[in-house]
């Protein structure tokens, strides 16, 4: 396996500590809540949809 770059292994470092903001923050966590608190109850009663006309044939011209 070739070795890191510079830009790499600071590309790593920057994720890992943004990594650690976010655990430390809780928003995860946060993010599951509401997203659980936003969901909307499902209904049981459905809109009322008209029966399907069907289409006369027109005469070809």
């Amino acid at each position: 396996m070739e070795p890191m770059t510079e830009y790499e292994r600071k590309r790593l470092e920057n994720v890992q500590r943004n990594q650690q903001m976010l655990a430390a923050l809780r928003v995860h966590d946060t993010a599951e809540h509401l997203r659980s608190a936003s969901k909307k109850p499902k209904s049981e009663i459905k809109g009322y949809k008209p029966p399907k006309r069907e289409r006369e044939a027109e005469p070809s011209v």
